[in-house]
C-alpha cells in the first residue's frame, strides 16, 4: 500500500494504544503502514508506543510540542506517497480504506477531503468544479482532520513555506489551530484538489468511525461537499470568510480593507457567540483568528508573484 495513515497524538495513551492494536492484523499483513507521532505527552504515551514492534509501524516523538509541528512533521516523515491524516480519537475501517487506497492510485490530484456529509452513495473520488479544483468553502468543512489525505510530493515544499511562515509568525491562530486546513489552502492555490464521498460510518467521517458521534451534533455541521454547498447551522460566517479570501487571491478585493470587511462578513458567527454569553472573548477570537488568517493568505500571495 502506497499510503501511511499518520496519527498526531498527545497525552492520550489508552486512546492512541487502542488505535495502534486496531492495525495489527493489517500491519503483520504488509497490507498498510502506520505512523504515530507523540506530541511530547507526559502521560507515558511516548513509552507505549515505543513498545508495539509491527511492519510497517512506525512512532516518533515531536521535539517542538505543538500541535501544528506535530501535524507537519508527521506528515514528513512519511515514506509513502500519500499521507491520510487520523485523529487519535478515530477507529479505522479498513474496507473503506482500502477503497481509497484503490482511487488514490488513479488520481492525478494532490489532496483528497473525504466528506463528512450523511451519504448512502459511494462516489470515490468526485471533481467538484468545471475547473477540477474543489469548491474554496469545502476546505473550510474540512475542520475535522481524519481522511484528508495529502499527495506527500506535494505538500514537503508547502510544509517548508509554511514553516518559514510559522517562524516568522509564531502567534498565528490560523495556522497553529488549523495546520491541516492551511495545508489544504496552499495546496488549493496551486494544485487541483478532489473530494470524496461514501458510505458514512456511525454518521461520522466515511473512512473513520469516530468514537464520539456527539461531535457532529455538537459542531451541528451539514455538510454536502458533492453538490459544492456547505451550510452551517453556527458558523455560517465561516464559508463567507474563505469566499472572501479567495477574492483577495485573485486581486479582486485590496488586502489592506480585508479585516474591516472580514469583521461585516463575521457578523452571523459574532451573533452566535453574543448568545453563547462570550461577547469579549468572542470579539477578540474573532478579530485574531481574521488577522490570522489574512496575514497567511497575504503572505502566500507574495510568495507566489
Amino acid at each position: 500500500m502506497n499510503t501511511t495513515v499518520c496519527v498526531p497524538t498527545f497525552n492520550r495513551k489508552d486512546q492512541i494504544c487502542k488505535t495502534i492494536e486496531d492495525f495489527e492484523v493489517v500491519l503483520k499483513n504488509g497490507e498498510i503502514n502506520l505512523l504515530v507521532s507523540d506530541n511530547s505527552s507526559c502521560d507515558g504515551t511516548h513509552e507505549a508506543i515505543t513498545s508495539y514492534e509491527y511492519p510497517g509501524y512506525t512512532c516518533r516523538i515531536n521535539n517542538t510540542p505543538t500541535f501544528y509541528s506535530n501535524v507537519t512533521n508527521t506528515l514528513l516523515a512519511c515514506e509513502t506517497e500519500w499521507g491520510l491524516l487520523m485523529s487519535d480519537e478515530d477507529s479505522i475501517n479498513f474496507e473503506e480504506l482500502d477503497t481509497l487506497n484503490r482511487s488514490l492510485q488513479l488520481n492525478e490530484t494532490h489532496a483528497i477531503i473525504t466528506s463528512t456529509s450523511n451519504s448512502g452513495t459511494r462516489r470515490m473520488p468526485q471533481r467538484d468544479t468545471k475547473d477540477g479544483k474543489l469548491n474554496f468553502g469545502a476546505i473550510r468543512a474540512a475542520t475535522y482532520m481524519s481522511g484528508i489525505c495529502y499527495r506527500i510530493n506535494s505538500v514537503r515544499p508547502i510544509i517548508h513555506l509554511m514553516n518559514e511562515y510559522s517562524e516568522a509568525d509564531p502567534g498565528n491562530l490560523f495556522v497553529h489551530l488549523y495546520p491541516h486546513q492551511a495545508l489544504l489552502w496552499a495546496i488549493y492555490v496551486e494544485y487541483p484538489v478532489n473530494g470524496c464521498s461514501s458510505r458514512v460510518i456511525n454518521r461520522g467521517n466515511p473512512v473513520f468511525r469516530i468514537k464520539e458521534e456527539s461531535k457532529k451534533d455538537r459542531w451541528g455541521m451539514e455538510e454536502s461537499i458533492s453538490s459544492v454547498t456547505v451550510r452551517w447551522k453556527t458558523w455560517e460566517g465561516g464559508y463567507k470568510w474563505l469566499t472572501f479570501l479567495q477574492k483577495i487571491y485573485a486581486n479582486k478585493l485590496e488586502p489592506s480593507n480585508a479585516l474591516e470587511k472580514m469583521i461585516q462578513i463575521h457578523s452571523n458567527q459574532l451573533m452566535w457567540t453574543l448568545r453563547a454569553g462570550i461577547l469579549t472573548a468572542g470579539k477578540e477570537y474573532i478579530r485574531i483568528f481574521n488577522e490570522s488568517a489574512i496575514s497567511f493568505a497575504d503572505t502566500l500571495q507574495r510568495k507566489r508573484v
